[in-house]
């Protein structure tokens, strides 16, 4: 199955979640960045 990118705001990581969650649970294979440190202003 074709991976799936998601882009979201650091403030909506929390509502991302689940959605990716759900996504993953059917097969989907998802990147996103919750593992990335975010930059320095």
């Amino acid at each position: 199955m074709t991976g799936i990118f998601v882009s979201y705001a650091r403030e909506d990581q929390e509502r991302v979640k689940p959605i990716v969650n759900e996504l993953e649970k059917h097969g989907w294979s998802v990147f996103w960045d919750r593992k990335i440190p975010p930059g320095k202003p």
